[in-house]
């Protein structure tokens, strides 16, 4: 009579049924653990790249700068030269 783990195809790894596998489960596992952190790091690399600002004060997502409205508005009529040097000179401090 045959009983556990002498050759019946129950016993795992003798039999050669997910013999495999069982070594791979942890591999994979970690693998799967490394793949969601890198996730989540592009992610924020890529968040914190589009929220940058250039030297000029403009933001790389397409809003003007402080300067650039003020010489807008300086350019419509808006504010007068004035205006514009104290708004210039408040910036740059």
């Amino acid at each position: 009579m045959m009983g556990w783990g002498d050759g019946c195809e129950f016993s795992g790894m003798e039999s050669g049924h997910m013999g495999g596998w069982r070594m791979a489960g942890p591999f994979l596992g970690l693998l799967l653990v490394l793949g969601l952190i890198a996730l989540v790091v592009f992610a924020a690399v890529s968040l914190a790249r589009r929220r940058r600002v250039t030297p000029s004060g403009a933001s790389l997502a397409g809003q003007p700068s402080a300067l650039d409205v003020a010489q807008r508005r300086l350019a419509a009529g808006e504010i007068t030269p004035d205006e514009y040097h104290k708004i210039r000179e408040a910036l740059n401090t």
